[in-house]
């Protein structure tokens, strides 16, 4: 059997499958030759389509800067991008064809199992956001899984997308702290202080504002703070 090349009469290329075997009389000599020849330019097409595909999607996952990975039914790591690794501390070689259990901390490892489940069972995507141990460290995950399906629908494998947000949580915090922290000094001063936006509306107006003035927080927020003083 052979693939052979040709082209039509609009100079598009086409393959066709050949299968030949000789035809032997009683003698066993080859007295002819049968031939069956099939169009498989459609197959090859899809072939390459696939081919092409398959090389876009592992270039995304070699370049995306955040971890990218695929687990099978049974847990096991099938494919890690650059950033999984970096993100586990682990080679690939390490990570594929390993389940959670056999490399990551045990809490951590049955957290990321049971949010696999949940997409195996819902056959849909998943959003979690949490802090886990990884690469001897607690870091904060903002994770996006969902299912890879067959034809019939019925689940494969599991892909998750992770992005390590500690650092945007950690300065979320910091900011809370140093907002709670103004705040406090605001509710706590001897001082009336009264603060505007750029048009000159009342923004904030501390206890000390509302014992001077005689004016609530309600009645004051957003109104223009002229409107507070009386002219002499």
């Amino acid at each position: 059997s052979m693939v052979r090349k040709h082209f039509d009469q609009e100079g598009n290329a086409r393959y066709a499958a050949i299968v030949a075997a000789p035809m032997i009389n009683h003698d066993g000599d080859v007295i002819g030759m049968v031939e069956a020849t099939r169009d498989i330019t459609r197959r090859i097409q899809a072939e390459a389509e696939l081919q092409l595909t398959e090389v876009k999607l592992q270039q995304f996952m070699e370049m995306a800067p955040v971890a990218a990975y695929v687990k099978n039914a049974q847990g096991q790591y099938l494919e890690a991008n650059p950033a999984a690794c970096q993100l586990y501390g682990l080679a690939k070689k390490e990570l594929v064809g390993k389940t959670d259990l056999e490399i990551l901390p045990r809490e951590t490892a049955e957290s990321f199992r049971a949010s696999d489940n949940v997409v195996h069972k819902t056959r849909s995507q998943l959003s979690i956001d949490g802090t886990r141990e990884l690469n001897g460290r607690r870091v904060f995950l903002s994770t996006i899984k969902f299912p890879v399906l067959d034809a019939e629908g019925k689940v494969t494998a599991v892909c998750g997308i992770s992005r390590d947000v500690t650092a945007l949580k950690e300065a979320e915090l910091a900011l809370t702290r140093t907002r709670d922290y103004l705040q406090n000094v605001l509710d706590n001063s001897p001082l009336l202080v009264i603060t505007t936006d750029l048009d000159g509306r009342v923004v904030s107006f501390n206890p000390r504002a509302q014992e001077s003035l005689g004016y609530t927080l309600d009645e004051v927020i957003g109104r223009p703070a002229s409107s507070l003083y009386q002219n002499p």
